[in-house]
């Protein structure tokens, strides 16, 4: 085998699996951590209290990226979420949720208005989070086809409000962050899926199409 071939060799056995899978990058990085710490994994007995937490802190760690890989690595699906907001105001919501077995990665952003209010307000947000699929840890253990699904998410980001003859004041609070807790609820119509979702930030009733990229 030549030089060339080996080092291909070497980077499909043991580099790509490691870009592709960031809970494995996760793993490896504990793994490298215990090691710095104590050049091995050392037996119990012979730690000090203040490399015990350590040891215990690296073994958390490394069970998290164990069962966060094995639990991910059932499923990957990438979703575009489109939908209507209400109260307060009216508006629409478009985000891209990137789906495993037991969580997603999520990114959104909102537009809401009160037509009805004198000086029209304009409420735009941007925000990145994660939910938590508890029915997916069923899914994983017992294989159940739920028709539905639900998901326990927090969204965080940058918000901006926008008034008519805003004074210098006002202009000075247009920027806001927000942190948004909701709950969602998917379930498919026919072979379309739809959500409905609830949460603190405005527009707080959120429902509309999940669209499969």
């Amino acid at each position: 085998m030549g030089l060339s071939t080996c080092k291909k060799s070497l980077k499909a056995t043991y580099v790509l699996p490691w870009i592709q899978s960031p809970e494995l990058a996760l793993l490896g990085i504990c793994a490298i951590h215990c090691v710095k710490e104590h050049g091995a994994f050392p037996a119990l007995g012979s730690l000090r209290k203040g490399m015990l937490l350590t040891f215990f802190r690296t073994t958390l760690c490394l069970l998290f990226a164990l069962v966060l890989g094995g639990l991910s690595a059932q499923a990957q699906i990438s979703q575009l979420q489109v939908g209507l907001g209400a109260w307060p105001g009216a508006g629409l919501q478009a985000g891209h949720v990137l789906t495993r077995s037991v969580y997603t990665l999520e990114v959104t952003t909102s537009i809401d208005t009160e037509l009805w209010e004198e000086r029209t307000p304009v409420h735009v947000s941007a925000g990145v989070g994660t939910a938590f699929r508890p029915l997916g840890i069923l899914r994983v253990i017992g294989r159940a086809n739920y028709a539905y699904d639900l998901y326990f998410g927090v969204r965080f980001g940058p918000a901006l409000t926008f008034l008519k003859n805003a004074s210098r004041a006002e202009k000075n609070r247009q920027f806001s962050l927000f942190l948004d807790p909701y709950i969602r609820y998917t379930v498919s119509i026919g072979r379309q899926p739809v959500f409905a979702e609830i949460g603190s930030q405005r527009p707080s009733f959120r429902f509309g199409l999940w669209i499969a990229l």
